[in-house]
């Protein structure tokens, strides 16, 4: 007699929005407390959390302003889960610098090996998606998640969710303030 094959965890309902463009043209920022151009205010103004049951955000207050006010805007209803793992890319020791000031040979020797290699004391690619991944991994299926976060984050998401691989993940862009909602492949993962 044959087992009944486990039917999988569905994915959970997720939908990301990108935190404000920031006023850092030229600059190399990740964990960096950067400006957004637009007020925390004006920025949830343009976010639909109406029907979600949490929202997560990353530590960084261009995301966690927004994350607050969305939460206090639909009260008791929609729990605020502020999450380090959701932190953007650490560009470590290139943080807050041009990126036209970083020398030319550690930034070329990273742009060449961008899916494996870490800024000075920054962080991998891989190091970002695990994180992603084990967060992504806790969210409980039952329930519509909101997320506001970063590029690098949403891109993770792709490659976990929908199984794309870096390369396109990068080549699509994460605008900011506007909804993704995200699918998942058939033969994906939590």
């Amino acid at each position: 007699m044959s087992e009944s094959p486990v039917p999988a965890t569905p994915a959970p309902a997720l939908r990301c929005v990108r935190h404000a463009a920031v006023d850092a043209s030229g600059v190399c920022y990740g964990r960096l407390e950067v400006r957004p151009l637009v007020s925390p205010t004006e920025a949830s103004a343009t976010v639909d959390a109406s029907g979600f049951d949490v929202v997560w955000s990353s530590p960084s207050s261009r995301c966690a302003d927004v994350a607050r006010l969305l939460a206090e805007r639909e009260g008791e209803r929609l729990e605020l889960r502020i999450d380090p793992r959701l932190y953007e890319l650490d560009f470590g020791d290139w943080e807050g610098l041009r990126w036209d000031a970083i020398p030319e040979e550690p930034r070329e020797a990273w742009m060449g090996d961008w899916k494996r290699a870490a800024p000075p004391n920054g962080e991998t690619l891989p190091a970002l998606e695990r994180r992603v991944r084990d967060w992504h991994g806790e969210l409980d299926a039952g329930r519509r998640q909101l997320l506001v976060a970063h590029a690098g984050v949403v891109r993770s998401l792709w490659v976990i969710r929908e199984r794309q691989t870096w390369d396109d993940a990068m080549s699509r862009s994460v605008p900011h303030l506007e909804p993704i909602d995200l699918g998942v492949r058939a033969d994906s993962d939590r």
